[in-house]
């Protein structure tokens, strides 16, 4: 059975192996400068956050900070060990800025890594649930043996689980998972073996530490490990008199998660886990009034938040649609009297009240509904917010708890009508693993991610800009290919502002939006449309590092388009200006003004910018000849031909340029 829980996990994913990077996986693989450096790289991430080698700088990236460090390593070795070596053009090895050589990490190990770690979760998974309810080995107890089998296989084959295993950057939710259940095994060894206690705590100490460096979650597991002792370990011993010993393994645990919390994570990040955040992309709990963002009311805020839970416990029973993305408003603000909210408290006081009678009975049900709240109540927002609405990849540990349930009522069902069981779990089992192998291809690249995704979270203003973002890359390399396809060009961006439209109708100081909207505009010609969208972003985000250089190339464009095509030598000369105030070192901006003071009479301003251009690249021949140009225009021939000849003889092709009347001075 363990070979065919393995083969069955791993298998369903196969499909993953020919995917690329996806959604954040940027941040810690293909633009992480600490994860390209290879075994270089590693005592940076054991020292920074965790997105600390993505951003670069030391402000609070994501409220309260990351510090995941165990796959950023993982990362870091694959790369150098079966990634490529990046090279410079010149084919030497490509560095950073501080002399490290860097690797591009390949997506198949990853992937493959994910596949492999999954298998053997699901593999640990059902090792635990036999320790649970098979703890003699000797015993012929078919009901524990069911109970893991049926678990272990609805937790491999369950959609939901997609995200996780399907995005390299998952791992950190596998890993946390695995050396999280690793925990308990070892601890609950350790009960059961006397005389090798003091080894099985050792690992089990040892694997907590790791699940710790995966993720934050595992510090549920202060309340999973003794709750497991409690439900699970054989002893003769009354409830009162069993509690020191539980106390005695559980100890350990929490020594190790103040270690990792205040000593190690605290002195990197900080002990805090949330702040103070007025962006909707990052505290969907406001609303707009015209002038900004406010917290919504607190009955507001908790009413939307069960609406979740029971949106949660949908996905869990049936995983469709699915999607990566649940950000505002896909989730709709909601009362306190609408229908599921009611039903969410109705449906979760009656799991509580449930687990808590059964509790003095040890009812495995129990353990599960209490495995599921207390590992959810970290991502449940209600402890403390988590910056969205709710995500798939936060039901991957609460699940055991579910799984665990179904599976004792399964194999309860089981001892009464066997094959009735049986029929239902392959019907389901057949229905979750389709399910599983079509969403994976989903997350082939951000491109497939985000065009499937924004159909389901048609109402989320981050998915629809995400798309977006998405079209315009493509519409920037059309930009770049000579000669321009202008119709697929206009197509392409036209398609993108539609979405970018939803999406700020959605959130309307959503400063992405509009810079990707200037974007769109620009690539159809509309500068003057692309500006004013500009200006909105420098509304919303004044420190946009990019605005700068898109005004710049924006009047840059503008400038040529109306010199170019509309002949209208004065309006050129006006966008050029704007550009050259914003980049006055850009030598095209220098190159095109130069010319359009020269249309314009304007000789001595002409001369003077190809000054500027001249001196920003000695060795470019144009520098010269430019210079002779407006000499010439100025009525300087005795000045102006030996610059010109100069610059025909660096470059001989550009004596075609001249104008007939230089062309002739040249030959007097």
């Amino acid at each position: 059975m363990s070979g065919l829980i393995f083969a069955l996990a791993a298998g369903l994913y196969l499909n993953t192996l020919p995917l690329r990077f996806a959604l954040d996986d940027d941040m810690l693989l293909s633009m992480n400068i600490f994860t390209r450096r290879g075994f270089a790289g590693i005592p940076d991430i054991l020292s920074h956050d965790t997105f600390y080698g993505f951003f670069r700088n030391e402000t609070n990236f994501v409220a309260g900070g990351r510090y995941r460090p165990l796959t950023a390593v993982m990362f870091a070795a694959e790369g150098q060990l079966f990634g490529k070596q990046m090279r410079a053009p010149d084919g030497s090895p490509l560095k950073d800025d501080q002399g490290y050589v860097l690797y591009e990490y390949p997506p198949f190990v990853g992937h493959l890594g994910n596949v492999l770690l999954y298998g053997l979760l699901c593999l640990l998974l059902y090792r635990l649930l036999l320790l649970l309810f098979c703890p003699d080995t000797k015993e012929n107890n078919a009901t524990g043996h069911a109970i893991a089998a049926f678990g272990a296989m609805l937790f491999a084959v369950h959609p939901l689980h997609t995200e996780v295993v399907a995005n390299i950057k998952g791992r950190d939710e596998i890993l946390c998972l695995l050396f999280a259940l690793l925990t308990c095994y070892w601890t609950l060894q350790a009960y059961y073996s006397p005389n090798k206690k003091t080894l099985y705590m050792a690992g089990a100490v040892v694997s907590y530490f790791l699940a710790l460096f995966s993720k934050e979650n595992p510090m549920t597991f202060l309340a999973v490990i003794p709750m497991m002792l409690f439900f699970f370990a054989k002893t003769d011993k009354p409830i009162a008199a069993f509690v020191p010993t539980v106390v005695r393994y559980t100890a350990p645990f929490v020594v190790v998660a103040a270690v990792f919390w205040v000593g190690i994570r605290g002195q990197i990040v900080g002990t805090a886990i949330s702040g103070n955040v007025t962006e909707l992309m990052n505290n969907p709990f406001l609303r707009y009034t015209g002038e900004g963002y406010v917290p919504i009311a607190t009955g507001e805020r908790i009413a939307t938040i069960l609406h979740t839970w029971l949106k949660y416990l949908q996905l869990l029973v049936v995983p469709h649609p699915l999607t990566n993305d649940y950000y505002p408003r896909q989730i709709a603000l909601m009362k306190m009297g609408s229908p599921t909210v009611i039903l969410s408290v109705l449906v979760h006081l009656g799991a509580l009240a449930y687990a808590l009678v059964r509790l003095p009975k040890k009812d495995p049900v129990a353990f599960g509904i209490l495995f599921y709240l207390v590992t959810f109540s970290v991502v449940s927002n209600l402890v403390f917010p988590i910056g969205t609405n709710m995500g798939e990849r936060f039901m991957f540990i609460p699940s055991v708890g579910i799984v665990l349930g179904a599976g004792v009522l399964l194999a309860r069902a089981y001892a009464r009508r066997p094959a009735i069981v049986l029929g239902a779990v392959a019907l389901i089992g057949v229905l979750y693993g389709a399910k599983t192998i079509s969403r994976n291809p989903d997350w082939h690249d951000n491109y497939t991610l985000f065009l499937a995704d924004a159909k389901t979270s048609s109402n989320s203003a981050k998915a629809q800009c995400a798309l977006a973002g998405q079209m315009l890359d493509k519409a920037e390399k059309l930009a770049n290919t000579q000669p321009i396809d202008w119709n697929s060009l206009t197509t392409i961006s036209q398609e993108a502002q539609v979405l970018l439209d939803k999406s700020l109708s959605i959130h309307p100081t959503y400063y992405i939006a509009w810079l990707l909207k200037g974007d769109s505009h620009y690539y159809r010609r509309g500068f003057s449309e692309a500006i004013r969208c500009y200006d909105q972003v420098e509304k919303y985000k004044s420190d946009e590092t990019t605005l700068d250089k898109r005004r710049a190339m924006t009047y840059r464009e503008y400038g040529k388009y109306l010199g170019s095509e509309k002949r209208d030598v004065p309006a050129a000369i006006a966008a050029l200006e704007k550009s050259y105030a914003i980049a006055p070192k850009d030598r095209e901006t220098l190159r095109l003004l130069g010319v359009a003071y020269g249309y314009a009479g304007q000789h001595d301003k002409s001369l003077a910018i190809f000054g500027k251009f001249a001196a920003g690249d000695p060795g470019d021949p144009q520098g010269p000849l430019f210079i002779g140009q407006a000499y010439f225009f100025q009525g300087k021939p005795a000045v102006a031909l030996p610059y010109i000849r100069k610059g025909i003889a660096q470059d001989p092709s550009l004596e075609k340029t001249l104008s007939p009347a230089i062309l002739q001075a040249l030959q007097q």
